[in-house]
This record gives C-alpha cells, sequence and structure tokens, in this order.
C-alpha cells in the first residue's frame, strides 16, 4: 500500500481516503470493561470482518492466586462446547521453555490467566474466520504469578454460528476490561 505524508492545512479528498486509509490496519469494534465477575461475553463479532483482535486486560481481585481463563464460542445464550483444539508452550525465567498444554476435541479453549499478583494481565488474541462456521487463532500473554509467557494457537471448525466469545473464570472474581478489532482487508 502506498504512504502519503500528508501536511498541515492540506484537505483530504474522497480520493486519498479510499486510496491511502481504505484497508488497512485494525479497526475499533466493541470494548468493555468488567468489575468482580466470574465470566463476560466478549460481543461485536459480525460479517464485516473474517480477521480480528481481541485484548482481555484481567486482574483476580477477591483475593490472593490465579484464576484460568476459559472461553467458549457462543451463540446468543448458548456455549458451543465442542470440537477445539489448541496448543501452548511457554517460556520463562525460572525453568526455560517447553509444551505447556494441549486440547483434542475439548469443551472450551484455555486462553491464559488472571492473577492478583499483577497490576494487569495482558493477552492478545488473532483470529480468522473460517468458512462454513469457526475460527483458528494465535495469541500471547505474559503470567506475573508464574514469570511465564505464554504463546496459544487453536481452532474450533464446527459449522454452529457463533456472535460472541463467553469467558468464565474457574476461580475467583476478576476485574478488567476486553477490546474487539478488526481486521480490514482489501
Amino acid at each position: 500500500m502506498a504512504i502519503k505524508t500528508f501536511t498541515t492545512g492540506e484537505v483530504l479528498t474522497a480520493s486519498d481516503t479510499n486510496t491511502y486509509l481504505a484497508n488497512s490496519g485494525l479497526v475499533y469494534v466493541a470494548g468493555s470493561t468488567f468489575a468482580a465477575v466470574t465470566a463476560f461475553d466478549i460481543t461485536g463479532f459480525s460479517s464485516t470482518f473474517t480477521g480480528y483482535r481481541v485484548i482481555i486486560q484481567t486482574r483476580r481481585v477477591d483475593t490472593i492466586g490465579m484464576g484460568t481463563m476459559n472461553v467458549n464460542l457462543r451463540n446468543n445464550t448458548t456455549n458451543i462446547t465442542t470440537g477445539y483444539y489448541e496448543g501452548a508452550g511457554y517460556a520463562t525465567y525460572l525453568s526455560g521453555t517447553g509444551a505447556a498444554f494441549a486440547r483434542n476435541n475439548g469443551a472450551q479453549w484455555l486462553w491464559g490467566n488472571s492473577d492478583s499478583a499483577a497490576a494487569t494481565a495482558n493477552w492478545s488474541f488473532d483470529m480468522y474466520a473460517l468458512t462454513g462456521g469457526g475460527l483458528t487463532f494465535n495469541g500471547v500473554g505474559f503470567s506475573v504469578g508464574e514469570a511465564t509467557t505464554y504463546f496459544i494457537g487453536g481452532s474450533n471448525g464446527t459449522t454452529s454460528a457463533y456472535d460472541r466469545l463467553r469467558v468464565a473464570y474457574d476461580f475467583g472474581t476478576h476485574t478488567g476490561r476486553w477490546i474487539l478489532q478488526g481486521y480490514r482487508t482489501a
């Protein structure tokens, strides 16, 4: 894509907008904060985009410790509970690198954790919608309590329709925010 440097006072024309700004980068789709919850939904998925980025910033607030984020594709109020595949690796200054976990046709994905020791844990996932349903993703995040970086990838190939993600913690209540961005593509 061409790059143009605009100068002060220059008029931005429709042609410039279409040439230099259209079909590039990430677009804010939706976002929200949550406070002292055990689960929340990430909404805003539509046919407008096939690629998305989800950012989750979270902290456990009820007591000391961690809670794991388990994630389901969701159709309104119904979780899709089959067809989840994923694998994750880790790197830590405490004990090196290795395989963290794997899932073969599971009931949900595991997307990291939320720790009371962190000001905020930050997890980021890029996903691509599959034709006919489901999606693939890859992501990364840092667990302060474990001093570990996780890199995660997975898919769900079911043909079930979905319009959101449900993030449910296995332990504790959590506060934070999520952001959904869409990838503009040509």
